[in-house]
């Protein structure tokens, strides 16, 4: 968040929703309290809210900026009615575009490399082989739960993660390739030297 911008103001600062945060609520309030303590001390005012209590025709009135962290569909697209005309710090738009089926579509449209992937009725749904293993993930949101994301390499694997899936109410899954190898994220922050990574 680049505080150069704002000067002066009240800003309010939403939590993320419980079922967002997996195996993370803790941290995740302390990284959203952390950041608007250091607001504070810019001379700003700050002041928090659960995602379920914001209220659209107050946040108008009463803040001169929002930074939310804020991931179920319901509540993004609820706050990027305000992002044409209202300062939204981790706008609903960019959050939108990281929903999972969202995110593939672009890397696809964008020809990005990425392991292929197929979206499937998960009750419909016969693997071809384990051989190599794949992955199944829902299609909304990355993982919520342990129950989100599969590694499959066998029939066994399969039928409980589409038991799981069932239980949850999702229809539809999310089946691509697995690459052999090493995990390594990158972290940056556009227009500062900030940049990080970290391998798995």
């Amino acid at each position: 968040m680049r505080t150069k911008y704002i000067e002066a103001g009240a800003g309010l600062c939403i939590y993320r929703e419980s079922q967002c945060s997996h195996n993370a609520l803790s941290e995740d309030r302390n990284i959203l309290e952390f950041t608007g303590a250091i607001l504070e001390r810019r001379g700003l005012r700050i002041s928090y809210c659960e995602a379920h209590n914001m209220d659209m025709t107050t946040i108008r009135n009463r803040w001169d900026f929002i930074l939310t962290m804020c991931r179920t569909q319901a509540n993004l697209v609820k706050l990027r009615k305000l992002e044409q005309d209202f300062l939204i710090f981790n706008p609903p738009s960019s959050a939108l575009n990281c929903l999972r089926l969202s995110m593939l579509e672009k890397l696809r449209r964008f020809d990005l490399p990425h392991p292929h992937w197929v979206m499937v009725e998960i009750d419909k749904y016969l693997p071809e082989s384990y051989k190599n293993g794949f992955w199944i993930k829902r299609t909304d949101m990355h993982a919520v739960s342990d129950a989100d994301v599969c590694y499959i390499s066998c029939s066994t694997q399969f039928e409980k993660c589409r038991q799981m899936f069932s239980r949850q109410g999702l229809t539809k899954a999310i089946v691509q390739r697995h690459v052999h190898g090493d995990l390594i994220k990158c972290y940056a922050v556009p227009g500062d030297n900030f940049f990080c990574l970290s391998g798995y």
